[in-house]
This record gives C-alpha cells, structure tokens and sequence, in this order.
C-alpha cells in the first residue's frame, strides 16, 4: 500500500499496531472492509450526489495505489471533469499523507487557491 520508498519507518508501524489493538479494535477491523459492498450498494447514488454537489472537491493522487491511484484517477476526471486532479510524486502509494505530507499540503493549498480564483470570478 506504500510507495516502494516511502514505507513507514518501524516507529510508526508499531504505533499503528497500538492504535489497531486499542479497545480490541482489531476484533472488529474486518467492518471496514465492508466499505466494498457498501460501494457497490451505493456507487450510483454517491456519484449522483457529487455531480448535483455545490462544494468543491477534488482528488489528490497516489499514482501507484493499488486501489485509488492512476485508474480511479482517469475514472475520476471522466466522472467530475469540472474537478481537479493532482498527481503526486510517481512512487506515492495509498497513504499519501504519511508518505509525502508537503506535497498532499502543496495540493491542498493549489486547490484552494482555484477555489478562491473561482470565487472571485462570480463575484464579478
């Protein structure tokens, strides 16, 4: 799920493994992997909601991500092409926040100056 050299350090591992095991969370991780069926349950009312939506959005891109990279990235714009897509760096994985924290930031900041950019532009 990590990009080949952006793996966490063993620090951090263990500290995910903490917080895994805090009030037997582990006993009931395998809930989060309902989110597939819920996605299949729900994918065309999500997307209807997010075509109809007035709040921004955009997609911020771990090009390797076995489940959300490049793919879903294309399928993304194909979707939203009125939204943003920002590629980080080639290796960036599924965890891009803790892989490369400034550029998930630089791409935060870089949306929501096309916000404001927007904005000022209907105000006028």
């Amino acid at each position: 799920m990590f990009g080949p050299e952006t793996g966490p350090n063993t620090e951090l591992l263990n500290e995910y493994w903490n917080i895994l095991n805090y009030k037997q969370g582990k006993d009931i991780a395998y809930l989060i992997g309902r989110l597939v069926f819920d996605k299949v349950k729900y994918q065309d009312k999500w997307i209807k909601t997010l075509k109809n939506t007035k709040i921004p959005f955009c997609y911020i891109c771990g090009p390797i991500d076995p489940n959300s990279g490049i793919h879903m990235a294309e399928r993304f714009k194909k979707e939203y092409p009125f939204a943003s897509v920002y590629f980080l760096s080639s290796k960036i994985g599924h965890w891009p926040q803790v892989e490369t924290p400034k550029e998930v930031i630089s791409a935060l900041m870089l949306f929501h100056k096309e916000i404001n950019i927007r904005n000022k532009l209907r105000e006028k």
